[in-house]
């Protein structure tokens, strides 16, 4: 009966569940059946070779096939001082060349050691020297691979003398020998390059000339006679003029009188101005003063002899001079009874330094938001919704805080508090109460003033013009 393969059930692991699997040929054995296990490949992996520069082979065969699947090989090489050998199996060895250091033992006097590098295994087999050799006064020696390196000591050099001079050809000094008994010899100065000392037969009037030769010098120029000394002050003389070998030349007054001066212009003696001669001054008296040298100007008004400024002085406001700090020194001040200067401060007339009224600096202060307060502040919440406002620390009286909501519905839910740090144990308060005030006017707008009246019983900050 002929059966459709489209009628076929699928099955996933044909070698379990399948017995045969079906095919056909297009000739001669039209209709086929093959076991599964006859279509699987098995793969083997080897080495192709034994000893260096193994292969890799990768072999698949399939049951009761004919021809054999051609092989994949990869062949592997070491290079350097690493060494690649397979055992023609399935063994592959990774050798590397192992290295020593060592030295040759030598005894001082042979003055050669040889250093080698020997390797072992891998690729780099075999030996390396170098050979370390000492010359001239250094020594080099062996032994159980420490090298010695001796550059010799002072014993090599027995006495150092002083030899014969000669003139110098361009060196300053001969040396010889280096070792043993040296001796030293000077170059004498033979005239050009030649470096050397001076060479003998000089004397106090000769002098060494560059041929090396002593010579007295040729004059080559005439000789001074006399020196004299003219001036054009009328007011001054010079004396003693001229100096023919040695003397002094003598600056003398010529004429003038006390009061005098000498005029810049004419380089004579001059009599001051009538006007140089008084000075005047104005007293707070309104009388005049006539000022001559020596007059002593005495400056009186209101003074703070401890010079201080203050309301401690039972003073009133104003300007005062003071002469008790130092000695020849006048000082003025003002004299404070409050307030701090600053520079949006101004000095009342009653001796306070104080605020202009009226003068705010507008901060906007945003939802959830903690501000420390400053005085002369105008604070506009902005959707004032848990906004915390916490007062200054150490208010002084007169000290002015705003404070404005703005246009929040009432019964919004606001919770914007105004904090006094005597909440909890200062002085300070809001109305009289240590209480925290909370806003709940949407459109709350007022001034908070500082007082210290009355305290710590007083109102503390007191609210003015709430609306």
């Amino acid at each position: 009966m002929a059966v459709k393969f489209s009628e076929f059930t699928a099955k996933l692991d044909a070698s379990v569940d399948v017995t045969e699997v079906v095919g056909y040929l297009q000739s001669g054995e039209l209709n086929v059946r093959i076991p599964p296990a006859n279509l699987d490949t098995t793969y083997v992996v080897s080495t192709g070779n034994a000893g260096a520069s193994p292969t890799i082979n990768l072999q698949g065969t399939k049951p009761n096939q004919a021809a054999a699947i051609a092989p994949t090989t990869i062949s592997l090489t070491g290079s350097g001082a690493t060494l690649l050998a397979g055992n023609g199996s399935s063994i592959i060895d990774f050798g590397s060349t192992a290295y020593a250091l060592t030295s040759t033992d030598s005894v001082v006097g042979n003055n050669s050691v040889p250093v080698v590098l020997t390797g072992t295994g891998g690729n780099d087999v075999g030996t390396d020297t170098v050979t370390i050799v000492g010359t001239g006064t250094v020594q080099v020696s062996s032994a159980t691979n420490v090298i010695t390196i001796d550059g010799g000591s002072i014993a090599d050099v027995t006495s150092v003398n002083s030899g014969t001079p000669f003139n110098s050809t361009g060196a300053p000094l001969a040396i010889s020998p280096t070792l043993g008994a040296v001796i030293v010899s000077s170059a004498i100065y033979n005239g050009g390059t030649n470096i050397g000392v001076v060479p003998g037969g000089g004397a106090p009037t000769t002098f060494l000339k560059g041929d090396g030769s002593w010579a007295i010098p040729t004059n080559s120029g005439g000789t001074v006679t006399s020196v004299g000394l003219s001036t054009n002050v009328a007011a001054l003389t010079v004396a003693d003029t001229p100096v023919t070998s040695s003397g002094t030349l003598a600056l003398n007054k010529n004429g003038g009188t006390a009061g005098q001066y000498i005029d810049g212009d004419t380089g004579a003696w001059t009599d001051l101005p009538a006007g140089y001669t008084l000075w005047s001054a104005n007293s707070d008296q309104n009388t005049n003063l006539s000022i001559t040298d020596g007059t002593v100007l005495t400056f009186s008004g209101r003074v703070a002899s401890d010079g201080a400024y203050g309301s401690g002085l039972g003073l009133g406001a104003g300007i005062y001079t003071d002469t008790a700090i130092n000695t020849g020194e006048v000082t003025t001040g003002l004299i404070i009874n409050g307030g701090t200067p600053s520079a949006t401060t101004f000095y009342r007339g009653d001796g306070n330094w104080a605020t202009v009224a009226g003068g705010y600096t507008t901060e906007r202060v945003a939802a959830s938001t903690t501000v420390s307060a400053v005085k002369d502040y105008l604070y506009i919440l902005a959707n004032p919704l848990t906004v915390t406002i916490t007062l200054p620390a150490s208010p002084a009286d007169g000290d002015t805080i705003g404070i404005a909501n703005n246009f929040v519905a009432s019964g919004g839910n606001i919770t914007n508090q105004l904090v006094a740090p005597g909440t909890g144990g200062n002085t300070d308060k809001i109305m009289g109460d240590t209480s925290n005030l909370v806003i709940d006017n949407g459109s709350a707008a007022f001034d908070l003033v500082f007082s210290s009246a009355d305290a710590p019983n007083g109102n503390g900050w007191t609210i003015v013009g709430a609306n």
